[in-house]
């Protein structure tokens, strides 16, 4: 009887695993066919002139493929070479890379259903992937040349292949090893991702559901993504950037979040290039120097780093609006020729710096209220899934690894995109244990709603009465 038990116990969880899966899929496609809906729609309205670091993709990619060759490694080769491919397929088109990165951002809000539903259930797997298909700033950049619209689905892949599970080490290494590739990926479109390391490789040594670890997967991911990333490796001990070069970005960055010009520690408008007239012209001589008196500063400056640390802090999880988002919330072309206007000009008339800036002081006002009510939630489900760290920790592990890294060298609410996903999950689980009871976080259902009542309470509060702008500067 005890062996007819088991074999009956073991039968219906397997059926309900499946039935589970088949939920959870389903969700996905929903998610899927909602994002791209919303996304094409935007992408056909959106009239954006590529400028700054966008203008700069978009040259390195043209140039890339009316040459063949990629120099440098200021700029990595992963979104050009997509860029690229794109131009190769269908011409110098803007649209078509649009187009393009709105199919990408609807995949992406598929795997963010299949993320969720590793630790939460088919229900709050579906809500984070309608979230995520919604998300204002999500949806804006499908249309500006930004590196977020590749390495974000690149991130929630790597957290789905180094999160899977399999009866033996050589069915979990597939998926590890599966990781290391995307995770190299990564890496060669957004250097700075570099931060969730730590993440990745606890999580492709330790199971968290079965609480148990093995370190032949992991190596498997470490091999898949040093292969992954020789050929870049190769290019830059050739151009004479040192093998172990992925970026030479990450220098510049450090200074200017970390200088006598910070002031909201990122681009805060005091830096200008010629502050750098004193550096190394050579590109990773640059790189270094620029970093090392970054650190000169912050060991000469500790009080006033830290404060800005706090800053950095208060930024990724306040109510801060995303200035590049509020530029194009409403992507019309009248309204593009006015933002490229004032942009090209060094000295615009007053009559269109004014109009430029209340554009996007009304785009960043609409953004910003948005987040009054969101960005509570969103802390407090953050902080209710670290009360169940081992449960939730392939979403919560890998945002606190990048939200550490960001506060302690530099932040822009830009860089918000990549974790985003991830920290809607955590949302999701809050909103269907609010709406729906599924009990899926600690405390009483009473108690989850008294304190996202307090929460979005005392953010309003600050914002209406100005109190939280101490936080955002020094």
């Amino acid at each position: 009887m005890t062996g007819a038990n088991t074999a009956s116990l073991e039968s219906l969880r397997s059926g309900g695993e499946e039935a589970g899966g088949a939920a959870i899929w389903r969700r996905a496609m929903i998610a899927v066919g909602l994002s791209l809906a919303v996304r094409l729609i935007w992408s056909s309205m959106a009239h954006v002139t590529p400028f700054s670091d966008f203008a700069a993709y978009d040259h390195y990619a043209w140039k890339w493929l009316s040459t063949g060759r990629f120099e440098g490694a200021f700029r990595t080769p992963g979104y050009p070479g997509f860029l690229a491919a794109i131009y190769w397929l269908f011409g110098h088109s803007v649209r078509a890379a649009q187009i393009v990165q709105a199919s990408i951002g609807a995949i992406t809000s598929g795997l963010v259903v299949l993320l969720a539903g590793r630790v939460a259930s088919p229900r709050t797997a579906g809500i984070a992937g309608v979230v995520h298909a919604l998300w204002p700033t999500s949806i804006v950049y499908v249309a500006i040349l930004a590196s977020e619209n590749v390495a974000t689905p690149l991130l929630v892949g790597v957290l789905l292949a180094v999160t899977s599970e399999g009866a033996s080490w050589r069915r979990r290494a597939w998926g590890t090893g599966l990781g290391g590739v995307l995770f190299a990926l990564l890496l060669l479109v957004r250097p700075a991702c570099v931060a969730f390391l730590p993440a990745v490789a606890l999580l492709a040594v330790w199971e968290p559901r079965r609480g148990r670890l093995s370190l032949k997967p992991a190596l498997v991911c470490a091999a898949a993504g040093l292969v992954t990333m020789a050929p870049w490796m190769m290019h830059n001990y050739r151009s004479g950037l040192g093998v172990a070069t992925i970026a030479t970005t990450g220098g510049v960055n450090l200074w200017m979040g970390n200088s006598d010009s910070a002031r909201t520690g990122g681009y805060g408008g005091g830096y200008s290039a010629a502050q750098e007239a004193g550096f190394a012209s050579e590109e990773k001589e640059r790189d270094e120097d620029l970093k090392a008196e970054g650190l000169r500063w912050i060991v000469g400056h500790p009080g006033r780093y830290l404060a800005l640390c706090a800053v950095r802090t208060a930024r990724m999880w306040g109510t801060t609006a995303d200035g590049i988002a509020a530029r194009f919330l409403w992507p019309t072309a009248a309204n593009d020729a006015l933002l490229v206007s004032s942009d090209g000009r060094r000295y615009p008339d007053e009559q269109t710096r004014t109009a430029s800036h209340e554009l996007i002081a009304g785009h960043r006002a609409l953004l910003r209220w948005t987040r009054v009510v969101l960005a509570p939630l969103m802390l407090l489900a953050f902080a209710l899934c670290l009360r169940s760290f081992r449960r939730y920790a392939p979403v919560t592990l890998p945002v606190l690894c990048y939200a550490g890294f960001l506060a302690a060298t530099y932040f822009l609410e830009r860089l918000r995109e990549l974790s985003n996903p991830l920290v809607l999950v955590s949302l999701a689980i809050l909103l269907s244990d609010l709406a729906l009871g599924t009990a899926e976080l600690p405390g009483s259902r009473r108690m989850k709603v008294s304190l996202a009542a307090a929460a979005v309470a005392v953010s309003v509060v600050l914002r209406i009465t100005h109190w939280d702008s101490s936080l955002y500067r020094l």
